[in-house]
């Protein structure tokens, strides 16, 4: 009976840890499989085996993706798109979300809830909107149609964000700026931002991320391949044949290392941004 009691008492102390480890291993997964799917090869894609054969490894499916002019057209696009729409987001986003935290406008928090009046509508019904746009303002095909439409799609949710960061920063340190003689911009860009560096740092990563593996806008607003983002530059890898599973593995697994790099150089803000957030400011 004690060498029972000793069991049940370990798997209650294990027992916090089984859930943590399901959802590590649910994210994780993914990307574990992705590897093995870019060093496997489409054999093993489409194979019911779980692991591939030691044998059948190798870095060719990397190499041919790399080799491909078609997918660094596709990163160098995104890059570009994905750094732009983050740029002026978190840009349009500041003032924005200083206006509603720390002014009082009629109708402010209406106002705020109509500006996701987007996010209410499935995007294939929108995309037809920026469309029109486009042609209408000539700039159909180009990077600037992308551009608008992610800016469009994600300034809500960053001024929202960083209207909850605002909010939970005194207003009292930016009338003490004024008095000793900063203008209103002063004091946003010298005491208001550095305390809000997590929410910027969040703001950024999530337009970030939303503008790079964007795919319904660019599938539309794009007909040129020397213009086409990422997710578009996947698409040439299904051929007339099939699907080459294994460069798509390769592929996708390429196309996400921007995100980790944005991620690992922001993460102390991210974090503590989150952990913010969860404080409720």
């Amino acid at each position: 009976m004690k060498g029972l009691d000793d069991i049940l008492k370990k798997l209650k102390k294990a027992f916090p840890y089984i859930p943590i480890l399901v959802y590590f291993a649910f994210i994780t997964l993914p990307i574990i499989f992705l590897i093995l799917g870019s060093l496997g090869g489409g054999e093993y894609v489409t194979s019911p085996n779980l692991l591939p054969k030691i044998s059948n490894l190798t870095f060719r499916n990397l190499e041919r993706v790399i080799d491909r002019d078609l997918f660094w057209i596709g990163f160098l696009n995104s890059g570009i798109v994905a750094g732009v729409v983050t740029i002026f987001s978190v840009a349009i986003a500041i003032p924005t979300a200083y206006a509603f935290s720390k002014t009082k406008i009629r109708g402010g928090f209406i106002s705020l809830i109509f500006s996701f009046l987007g996010w209410l509508f499935p995007l294939t019904l929108l995309v037809i909107s920026f469309y029109e746009m486009s042609v209408w303002m000539g700039i159909l095909d180009t990077r600037y149609a992308i551009v608008l439409s992610h800016l469009a799609l994600v300034t809500p949710v960053s001024v929202w964000l960083l209207k909850g960061f605002f909010d939970g920063i005194k207003p009292s340190l930016i009338n003490a700026a004024r008095i000793d003689g900063c203008s209103l911009p002063e004091a946003i860009w010298n005491v208001l931002l550095p305390i809000a560096k997590p929410g910027l740092a969040v703001a950024a990563f999530f337009s970030f991320i939303a503008s790079w593996g964007n795919y319904i806008f660019a599938n539309v607003l794009i007909r040129s391949n020397e213009m086409m983002t990422m997710p578009i530059a996947l698409q040439h890898f299904v051929t007339g044949r099939g699907a080459l599973w294994g460069q798509i593995s390769a592929a996708t697994l390429l196309s996400i290392i921007p995100v980790i790099i944005f991620f690992a150089v922001t993460q102390r803000w991210i974090v503590k941004g989150f952990a913010s957030g969860m404080r409720g400011g």
